[in-house]
């Protein structure tokens, strides 16, 4: 008897051991449950960041681009200016040179 005792004794320590093991195991289960949960949250918002950042990019990209081309276009209108300024001034020097006596001339009066 003294032996059915002992084994119903060990047993009964089993038995609590094995209910301590399935809660143990059972919460075990549901922080990994949340943690898969935070994860998968966290992997979205990374996720939503990041296309906003790609975003952002191909925004400054054509922002760029943009001013490149207005540049481009500045560039063009102020170098078109610059050949009309140095025309006129060319047509300027041409007629100062027209007016004014021949350096030849000059030296034989002076000689």
């Amino acid at each position: 008897m003294k032996d059915l005792s002992e084994l119903d004794q060990i047993l009964d320590a089993v038995a609590v051991r094995l209910s301590e093991a399935a809660a143990t195991q059972a919460r075990l289960e549901d922080e990994l449950l949340k943690a898969k949960k935070l994860l998968e949250e966290d992997s979205l918002k990374t996720k939503k960041l990041l296309e906003e950042k790609e975003l952002d990019k191909i925004r400054a990209v054509k922002e760029k681009d943009r001013v490149i081309e207005e540049l481009e276009r500045e560039k063009m209108g102020l170098q078109k200016e610059k050949e009309v300024l140095e025309g006129k001034i060319d047509e300027f020097f041409a007629k100062v040179r027209s007016l004014l006596p021949n350096a030849s001339d000059y030296e034989r009066r002076q000689a």
